[in-house]
């Protein structure tokens, strides 16, 4: 692993100013509880006289439905946009709401909350491709579905955490005003309906509209 990032920090582009240091590159074995792991590598790059130290999860072992998509990485500087393969948003969503489930109430990552509601607001979603994504990730994290409301969305969670997510919104400049609870209810929105349907075996032919809600199929709520 180290030697394939050494060559990626020497390849050539267009000069923008930043400068990676291939012999700064070292990696490390992500271990977990089970069998999920990874790699985290580390290496240093500079902007100018600024010294930024880079960090790089590398998981394994995931099935990626659906596929990988290729996008255009934004950049400030009016320059081109590199070509990424990225997940598709889907698979953000099943990967953030199977650790919200498997966490439950001892999740600290407030961050994949913000990036869920986000995801909501900012994507349309077709419940057929979210529930494969959602399934594929249970699967193969060997994941439990919760009876009912998962215990990362109830009133439980949300009191004992309020202090940590107003400090998570002033640490990333967010919207101070942004309630948990809001965050919360959105999300229940969102992720339920596809988890039921999961849970019931059912299709679910539906359609999320950004910053809207689930559209059912006419004379339906659903698919049983």
């Amino acid at each position: 692993m180290d030697a394939v990032f050494r060559e990626i920090c020497t390849i050539s582009v267009e000069p923008d100013g930043m400068a990676f240091d291939p012999a700064s590159v070292r990696s490390e074995v992500i271990r977990g509880e089970d069998e999920y792991h990874g790699m985290r590598v580390y290496f240093q790059a500079t902007l100018g006289t600024a010294i930024l130290p880079m960090q790089i999860d590398i998981g394994f072992s995931d099935r990626i439905e659906p596929k990988a998509v290729r996008m255009e990485f934004p950049t400030w500087l009016e320059m081109p946009q590199p070509v990424l393969r990225c997940y598709a948003p889907e698979t953000v969503v099943a990967e953030k709401f199977e650790a919200l489930i498997s966490l439950g109430l001892v999740n600290s990552r407030l961050k994949d909350y913000y990036d869920l509601y986000t995801l909501s607001n900012s994507f349309d979603f077709e419940g057929e491709i979210l529930t494969l994504a959602l399934s594929t990730t249970f699967e193969t994290r060997q994941t439990l579905l919760p009876d009912g409301v998962p215990d990362g969305l109830t009133p439980q969670y949300i009191q004992p955490n309020i202090v940590h997510w107003k400090a998570f919104l002033k640490r990333i400049s967010a919207d101070a005003t942004l309630e948990l609870e809001t965050v919360v209810d959105r999300l229940k929105i969102f992720l339920l309906p596809p988890l039921n349907a999961i849970q019931a075996g059912a299709n679910f032919r539906c359609r999320w509209e950004k910053g809207h809600d689930w559209l059912y199929p006419k004379n339906t709520a659903g698919e049983t």
